[in-house]
């Protein structure tokens, strides 16, 4: 957890980058506005099928933090943003990670899939003709869809792990954590489940339902059964979706 200190502003240049801009301005607006960074643990095992599993890991997030009502999660306002590491080794041998990049500020979920492929793709090629992946940040190009060096992390100390001496560790008890998980209203893949199962919902239907506030029990019991279940499902597809997303509600 952290607050936000503020956003550079790189003018001038192709890129929207420090490098090659005219001057810099600094927006102070979103000063003091708290940040969570959610960090995974290695995903092993994906192969080819990586940036998929990507995509769909931060779309369920997205589809959570909404439903909590913690953020709207908008990613091209950045609400929500994914810095996606990857590193390889090969198939067939149980060897320690390889080195590892990390691709900041993708901000969109179809940019999460394209920014991983891409970055599978240069690492395998540069492994393939005998040369080493060099531990960095990477900056993601939506226009060309590739990736391009930024800093250099090679050791630990590039990243600046250190206590926070005026924070002391903060330890829930778990009779509060069960407590504020009484509260929290049901999860958007469970609520997915429960209409599909009583609507005989399709998979573009559940999608759609798991982008949603979570409705009350009330509203669940008047929606259509799976008969009747293609107009509403159309009509919530599209135009309940998109007065959504025009109000951010």
């Amino acid at each position: 957890m952290e607050e936000d200190t503020g956003k550079s502003l790189h003018v001038g240049g192709a890129t929207g980058r420090i490098h090659g801009a005219d001057y810099s301005l600094l927006d102070y607006n979103r000063s003091g506005v708290p940040l969570i960074e959610i960090v995974t643990k290695p995903i092993e095992g994906t192969g080819a099928k990586a940036p998929e599993v990507a995509r769909a890991y931060v779309t369920m997030l997205r589809d959570l933090l909404r439903a909590l009502g913690v953020s709207d999660v908008r990613m091209e306002q950045g609400s929500l943003r994914c810095d996606a590491n990857v590193s390889l080794r090969p198939r067939s041998v149980r060897r320690p990670f390889g080195t590892r990049t990390e691709t900041k500020n993708v901000n969109s979920l179809r940019s999460v899939e394209r920014a991983l492929r891409y970055e599978i793709t240069r690492q395998a090629a540069v492994l393939a003709s005998g040369g080493r992946v060099i531990q960095e940040t990477r900056h993601w190009h939506e226009e060309s869809g590739i990736t391009t060096a930024g800093r250099s992390k090679e050791t630990a100390e590039d990243y600046r792990y250190f206590p926070e001496p005026d924070l002391v560790p903060i330890a829930p008890s778990r009779e509060w954590v069960e407590e504020l998980r009484a509260t929290l209203p049901e999860p958007p893949a469970a609520k997915a489940r429960a209409e599909s199962a009583q609507t005989g919902a399709s998979p573009s239907w559940r999608c759609g339902m798991s982008s949603a506030p979570a409705p009350s029990t009330r509203s669940r019991q008047r929606l259509p059964p799976a008969p009747r279940h293609s107009r509403p499902a159309k009509w919530w597809l599209t135009e309940i979706a998109r007065r959504a997303n025009e109000t951010g509600s």
